[in-house]
């Protein structure tokens, strides 16, 4: 199981570390795709919008402060995407 401080500490190292993106992506994908398909409801819209979720998380982790809710930052930028 994930921590919460894992997914943190990820989201401020994938700033400059692809691999610390990539586990991002395997660890959440699923919950990401889930989130945009009950707004979308559209598999492939729904597989669009988690791709751009991680690349807008590449450059949104700068501005991520550590405060334990890495995962509900990441889902907040899927509604947005």
């Amino acid at each position: 199981m994930v921590e919460h401080n894992d997914i943190d500490e990820l989201i401020t190292k994938s700033q400059n570390d692809a691999d610390s993106l990539k586990n991002l992506y395997i660890l959440l994908r699923d919950d990401v795709f889930s989130l945009a398909f009950s707004i979308l409801r559209d598999f492939g819209l729904s597989e669009d919008v988690t791709q751009e979720t991680f690349i807008r998380l590449h450059y949104a982790s700068k501005r991520y402060v550590q405060k334990g809710y890495g995962k509900s930052f990441i889902l907040k930028i899927t509604r947005k995407a």
